[in-house]
């Protein structure tokens, strides 16, 4: 199974297979989805051209994306003790539920964190108390 498992950075192009997967996952927006839709694109091209500085991967089987996960560049400061720490947070790893369980998740945090570790010494990361997968 994991190795017809591909992981590469996400595009603009990647934004309608994005709102799928969050949808299956955790159901419609509050907003018209082709307007959410555009919202995720710009963001990835706003990340592809440098102007935010966040990363966004996407984990593909065969032509279709099954999950993506993100990191975010941001200060810190009351996220955790060390107050003013400029470093990289990762924000999120969403697959879609016919496809959880099956590693996808892991080959999504081992891209990025292989992608990080060219960047910084150090990452964080939070979750919710009820989230038992993580």
């Amino acid at each position: 199974m994991d190795g017809s498992i591909s992981v590469r950075v996400a595009i603009p192009g990647d934004a309608p297979a994005i709102a799928v997967v969050e949808t299956a996952v955790y159901g419609p927006y509050p907003k018209p989805l082709a307007e959410v839709i555009g919202v995720i694109a710009g963001e990835l091209d706003r990340i592809r051209t440098g102007d935010l500085a966040r990363k966004t991967w996407v984990a593909v089987v065969g032509d279709e994306i099954v999950g993506f996960s993100k990191c975010s560049h941001r200060n810190l400061e009351g996220i955790h003790d060390s107050a003013n720490q400029e470093d990289w947070l990762l924000s999120g790893i969403t697959v879609t539920p016919k496809w959880q369980r099956k590693g996808i998740g892991r080959r999504l945090v081992a891209c990025r964190m292989s992608w990080l570790a060219e960047r910084t010494e150090k990452v964080y990361y939070h979750t919710g108390v009820d989230n038992q997968s993580s």
